[in-house]
């Protein structure tokens, strides 16, 4: 079984109400409609805002304000894109969309202005399992999750990345205090897309503050890659090759099926 994971960012939080209500009234049951019968799940997750005082932190770390929303599936399902009648004027606009069929297979990120929805294929259970896995949800006294995406420079291999992250960088990342999980995913190359992300990591925290202090305060000390771009942990430039949000354990949205409220899973 395999999930698609969408990180999607808004420009102006001015325009979360209408973009709440495109997401529940129109695009939600256009999605369904068109690819319920292949889903087993469809969900989506709000974005916790960070403190005001953690907001230049967390744009550091390429922070995305919106949602996260995950279609799992058993078989691939038809592809497709949003319905014309799913459109409304500036759309494209809000969430970073290119307007020229063109700009969408060149565009990169940047670290202001639009910035072009994170969308990943991945399995839908971790591919690797750090640190917490013993433990049921219940047994953490709190839980926010640091979710981010990253891709490999230009040039890198895929095998080049997976040594420094598996080898290197995630032994030091369990070093970090406070954290109390820590899961990746592989994500599964997308044919044709230069946009590519490489991997998809999970890491919770009690909370913001215990999150600024195991990345912010005190990390560890990290090994930069020989490859590396960016000479800040986490190596990657924030919104060009590092997207990340944060939310909390329970979807906000459960469209597909009806399981209720509380729907968790790693």
């Amino acid at each position: 079984m395999n999930k698609v994971l969408m990180m999607i960012n808004i420009r102006s939080m001015n325009q979360l109400p209408l973009m709440e209500r495109w997401l529940l009234q129109t695009h939600a049951p256009e999605t369904i409609s068109r690819i319920g019968p292949w889903l087993t799940r469809y969900q989506s997750y709000r974005a916790v805002p960070p403190p005001p005082e953690l907001h230049a932190d967390v744009e550091n770390y390429g922070y995305y304000n919106w949602r996260i929303t995950e279609l799992w599936s058993r078989e691939p399902y038809p592809q497709h894109g949003i319905l014309n009648q799913e459109f409304f004027p500036g759309y494209k606009d809000i969430i970073g969309l290119p307007t020229d069929v063109a700009d969408a297979h060149t565009w990169h990120g940047r670290r202001t202005g639009p910035r072009q929805a994170v969308r990943c294929m991945m399995p839908a259970r971790a591919t690797e399992d750090f640190l917490g896995g013993e433990k049921a949800p219940r047994d953490f006294h709190s839980i926010l999750r640091w979710v981010y995406a990253f891709k490999l420079p230009a040039g890198v291999s895929h095998d080049d990345g997976e040594r420094w992250f598996l080898d290197v960088h995630a032994r030091q990342v369990l070093k970090q205090p406070g954290l109390t999980r820590f899961t990746s995913y592989q994500v599964i190359p997308a044919t044709g897309r230069p946009w590519n992300w490489h991997r998809v990591c999970e890491l919770w925290y009690e909370d913001f503050e215990a999150w600024r202090q195991a990345v912010v305060v005190a990390p560890p000390q990290y090994t930069p890659p020989t490859w590396a771009r960016h000479g800040a942990y986490p190596f990657f430039e924030p919104y060009v090759d590092f997207a990340s949000t944060f939310i909390l354990e329970a979807p906000t949205n459960t469209f597909w099926p009806a399981y209720g409220d509380y729907l968790f899973s790693v």
